[in-house]
């Protein structure tokens, strides 16, 4: 028998959003203030840079301010 074709699933909005938390060593996609999510240190982190490590193991980076646009 002949399978039916079938049609690939669209991605979801989701996908093409920005990360708001990161694991140590991924690559930074926003630029801003990171606070890691169990001893709260905080990192300013530059978009492109590497998230450094994090003092506990098994910690992200959360973004916890956004930088500053200035109105055109």
């Amino acid at each position: 028998m002949a399978k039916k074709p079938t049609k690939s699933k669209p991605k979801p909005k989701s996908a093409k959003r920005v990360m708001r938390t990161l694991k140590p060593g991924q690559v930074v996609e926003e630029s801003g203030l990171y606070q890691s999510d169990r001893s709260k240190n905080r990192t300013a982190l530059v978009k492109g840079d590497n998230a450094p490590p994090t003092p506990l193991k098994d910690e992200r980076w959360l973004k916890v301010i956004e930088p500053f646009k200035p109105k055109a």
